[in-house]
């Protein structure tokens, strides 16, 4: 399916539909409704239609329930949140979940106290600590109920499986303070440690 940017749309929209209908930034459904009307009042052809748009867009998804984003988050870093922000309009409510696993920049406490700051205001987010490690599959039975187990992470996308677990798997942001790894190495050269 093709991903429509409906700014960058919005003069040819305007053209080739009614001189009455314009579309605000993120109106894929009202967009959507209007194309197949005027396809099957013959307005315009499908071969027209996918000429200037692509495919036909489906219907927003809607949310879909619970989902949980485990990590050490030693440290919290821009790449755990810019990945948990992805996930705000696919779920209802998002847990996220620091557990036990090392190694330790930062204590625990501290980690946990990072990320409810950081997701305070925005209300689908529950920062919860949990016993155990995903790689030592031990945290699973401490989890809260959820539907879907997302990670950037494939090796606990893995051991999720081994539990059963609807997964899905999202890419990891890259840049410089995107990784607790590349932190860790920085903390220990610098002697933070």
């Amino acid at each position: 399916m093709t991903k429509w940017n409906l700014k960058d749309k919005k003069k040819m929209i305007y053209h080739h539909m009614s001189e009455d209908t314009m579309y605000e930034e993120g109106d894929v459904d009202k967009l959507r409704d209007n194309l197949l009307e005027s396809l099957n009042e013959g307005k315009l052809s499908s071969n027209r239609i996918r000429e200037l748009f692509g495919d036909i867009p489906d219907k927003k998804e809607k949310p879909k329930g619970t989902a949980i984003f485990c990590g050490k988050f030693q440290p919290p870093h821009l790449g755990h949140i810019r990945t948990i922000l992805t996930l705000y309009e696919k779920y209802d409510k998002i847990y996220v979940c620091i557990t036990e696993g090392g190694p330790h920049l930062i204590p625990i406490q501290e980690s946990y106290n990072i990320m409810k700051e950081t997701l305070r205001y925005l209300p689908k987010y529950e920062v919860i600590m949990v016993k155990g490690s995903i790689y030592e599959r031990n945290a699973f039975q401490h989890m809260p109920e959820f539907d879907v187990f997302v990670s950037a992470n494939i090796k606990a996308i893995e051991i999720a499986k081994e539990f059963d677990c609807k997964t899905e798997f999202i890419s990891r942001t890259k840049g410089i303070g995107y990784s607790g790894t590349s932190l860790r190495k920085l903390a220990a050269i610098e002697d933070i440690i």
